[in-house]
């Protein structure tokens, strides 16, 4: 190694020319982990942005399945035991055009045993001369699906309806 002398008197040592660029090899590995650990942050949060858009459309698909329940329900009451189908848009697009729809289908209702006659049915409550209320069970399935996410939910129900009268008059 070669040395000078500083103005303290002390011999200070230049670095031989093996040690040149070790710094600049050492700064350009930290700067290779750094990237890479950059690289792998930045896919991770593609791939949970993937899922959560995924797991949007899930979620949209059982509501709408949910919501087919409700209808199902509501047309039993006034004796609609067919099936049916409909499609739920999505308007929050930016342009406010429907994105793509959640088809949604109910199987027909099933009615589970007889209907049971509810306990002290004499009250009438203006449903005509029959004073008899009942309470009917019903079986059905709601099939939501959403074609460009391949999400599809199914929610199966059996539920009771009533009282309500043994005759509906007409």
């Amino acid at each position: 190694m070669q040395s000078r002398t500083s103005q303290s008197g002390h011999e200070a040592q230049q670095p031989a020319d093996s040690q040149r660029g070790t710094a600049l090899i050492l700064a350009v590995m930290v700067l290779l982990v750094v990237s890479v650990l950059a690289l792998g942050l930045v896919g991770q949060s593609m791939m949970v942005a993937g899922l959560s858009g995924a797991e949007r459309w899930m979620v949209k698909a059982f509501y709408a399945a949910d919501s087919g329940l409700n209808v199902a329900q509501t047309r039993a009451r006034i004796q609609e035991l067919d099936g049916f189908n409909f499609s739920l848009s999505d308007r929050r697009s930016t342009t406010g055009d429907s994105v793509s729809p959640v088809n949604v289908e109910v199987d027909p209702l099933q009615p589970i045993g007889a209907p049971r006659m509810v306990i002290g049915s004499s009250a009438n409550a203006g449903q005509g001369s029959d004073t008899t209320l009942i309470i009917q069970s019903y079986r059905t399935r709601s099939t939501a699906a959403h074609q460009l996410s391949n999400s599809e939910r199914v929610v199966e129900v059996i539920f009771g309806l009533g009282p309500m009268p043994a005759a509906i008059p007409d």
